[in-house]
């Protein structure tokens, strides 16, 4: 598929302290010349980067002035200086990489996940089930505090928080939000009441809550839990769909963005993901540095997912080529170098979004494990329930904004899905469960 000239288009915590993944080896980079501040946007937002001048060596930014750009909006975000901000950039990327390199059973039986704090001396700290095992400890690096004691691994916990949003979905509540916290291992719950169901309130639903649990022999235990009820017709999840831009489309009309490109492992078949909840995508632009559209071209759908691995949805691109690129303002791209593992997400770690309609946003995360229920056009308006995803405090997003991509300096991390109305966390779905749904890798 063919993005902008000369090369392709794409598209496009609790703790709220920044860091930031960078590929290995940037961390010998000479200090780079600061970048201007970013204009505000509409309404004020500092962490909203305003679109800047192309490099004069063309639209296709280097890994360096990648870095330089995301310490920029660090920097806003922390309230830091740039070079402090790019510091922390580069510890966040040592830690995510040590955690990448611990063995994969070790990780899958004990690791519980991480958390960055740079008020800390020690920046990160990691979380194990049990005691912190040997291999792990043979690994240590300084940036990184090692604590064991904790009850279940990340995966345990993200199995008894999904049952648990289950048993909340089968008494019949639609808006449901899910997530639990690091360090306590509590699941946190948030639900709208149901006005036809006063009994399911208060220490009523959380009775029914129990018993549903304990009923589900696929439940281990019961962890820790905690209720948030809203009003009726609160609305805690809305998906960013809409109109009016350039990127993917419905038989010509806009209607979201895409992510990452990528190639079918079966036949090497090239195409770009997107979100499962935009409808009746068909088409992709071709995008010029100074925001156009060159062309619009095929984009066949091949195959959809709203369940246990987020909101994912993937077409080729017959007759053109795809390069591993991605938009990340109206007039520049990045190049992919990486994607992020499976347990590579830390609470507190600074991530940025790309959309069509809105532009670049960044935030960090402040959920590792959220899971939300939504409105699905695809089944006349039921509600769907999309597991594992990650959160986002400080970004923003609007309608067209939904299959962009979430990233890290030159790193894939995810495909946004929308944000919570209520507190205006932002949602993606993880890049690493799309390639094995899909049975496809990005490409770097």
């Amino acid at each position: 598929m063919r993005f902008a000239s000369p090369g392709t288009r794409r598209a496009g915590a609790r703790t709220t302290m920044v860091g930031l993944l960078v590929l290995g080896g940037l961390s010998a980079l000479p200090p780079l010349a600061a970048q201007a501040d970013p204009a505000p946007t509409a309404g004020g937002r500092p962490d909203v980067v305003a679109e800047t001048t192309p490099p004069a060596d063309g639209a296709l930014i280097t890994p360096e002035q990648a870095l330089e750009r995301d310490a920029a909006a660090a920097a806003k975000l922390a309230h830091v200086s740039i070079p402090e901000a790019r510091r922390r950039l580069l510890v966040q990327q040592k830690v995510s990489n040590f955690v990448d390199s611990l063995p994969e059973d070790v990780r899958a039986r004990t690791y519980a996940g991480g958390r960055l704090d740079f008020t800390a001396s020690t920046p990160a700290t990691l979380y194990f089930k049990g005691q912190v095992p040997e291999a792990v400890q043979a690994r240590a690096i300084p940036e990184a505090k090692l604590a064991g004691g904790m009850k279940y691994s990340f995966e345990e916990m993200a199995d008894r928080q999904n049952a648990m949003h289950a048993a909340v979905n089968d008494l019949g509540f639609s808006q449901v939000q899910s997530t639990f916290d690091l360090t306590t291992q509590r699941v946190e719950l948030d639900v709208v009441q149901r006005p036809d169901r006063p009994d399911l309130r208060g220490q009523q639903l959380r009775d029914k809550l129990t018993a549903r649990m304990a009923a589900n022999r696929s439940a281990a235990a019961t962890p820790a839990f905690t209720i948030k009820e809203h009003p009726a017709g609160t609305v805690l999840a809305a998906p960013s769909t809409g109109y009016g831009g350039s990127s993917m489309r419905s038989s010509g009309v806009f209607q979201c963005t895409s992510a990452f490109v990528v190639r079918r492992t079966s036949d090497q078949a090239e195409g770009v993901l997107t979100a499962a909840h935009c409808e009746g995508i068909n088409q992709m632009d071709e995008n010029n540095s100074l925001g156009g559209v060159v062309s619009t071209f095929t984009a066949p759908f091949v195959s959809e997912h709203i369940g246990v691995n987020g909101d994912i949805e993937w077409h080729t691109t017959t007759g053109h080529d795809d390069v591993p690129q991605f938009w990340d303002t109206v007039a520049t791209r990045r190049a992919v170098t990486s994607r992020i593992s499976s347990s590579g997400y830390l609470d507190g770690a600074y991530v940025c979004h790309y959309g069509r309609t809105s532009g670049t946003s960044c935030g960090s995360i402040n959920n590792t494990n959220a899971t939300i229920n939504f409105p699905w056009a695809g089944c006349g308006g039921c509600t769907k329930t999309a597991y594992n995803m990650v959160g986002v405090s400080g970004a923003v997003s609007i309608g067209g904004d939904s299959g962009g991509p979430w990233y890290v300096l030159n790193q894939a991390l995810g495909i946004h899905h929308g944000f919570n109305p209520v507190n205006l966390d932002q949602f993606f779905s993880r890049i690493q469960r799309a390639e094995n749904q899909f049975g496809v890798t990005v490409q770097f």
